[in-house]
């Protein structure tokens, strides 16, 4: 069994399996519970892409800055680079599979602008004060984001 994450710093990675003429596609989120941490994975068709991850005061659109609610205390936005949603002319919905847990209290896609996707997960902390900590793990057509249920650096 994997440790809970620590560290709440930024996340970046290069992704896996996408094809550098064609965006990646997001067609599903989902969320699992761990006895430390919950998981939100971030399925693709067409390889995962590479990502920025980390926590911002307000998720805002790309291109219009518009601040895009979501329900928690913290906010985790990440930067998908080359990747869409599935169907980009109309809202994504993650759907009833994408529910949430103590820990992860929200899920909003915040934008698609030029072949960027923006994806914000609200999370609260179960134990301690703070950012819960974070990783991010690239698969072949997904990303998994691992979250604690603790604030970062906490020791028990």
């Amino acid at each position: 069994m994997a440790d809970a994450p620590r560290d709440a710093s930024r996340k970046a990675g290069e992704g896996r399996g996408a094809d550098v003429t064609e965006l990646a596609a997001l067609t599903e989120v989902r969320v699992g519970v761990h006895d430390t941490y919950d998981r939100v994975v971030l399925d693709f068709e067409g390889g995962a892409p590479a990502y920025t991850a980390e926590y911002v005061e307000a998720l805002h659109q790309d291109g219009s800055g518009q601040v895009v609610p979501v329900e928690g205390e913290h906010r985790i936005m990440i930067v998908l680079d080359r990747a869409r949603p599935e169907h980009p002319d109309r809202e994504f919905d993650p759907g009833p599979r994408a529910t949430t847990t103590s820990t992860v209290r929200g899920l909003e896609l915040v934008s698609y602008f030029e072949g960027s996707t923006r994806f914000g997960i609200g999370v609260d902390t179960r134990r301690g004060d703070g950012r819960p900590g974070f990783r991010v793990t690239a698969g072949e057509d997904k990303l998994i984001v691992d979250i604690a249920h603790e604030a970062a650096g906490r020791t028990g």
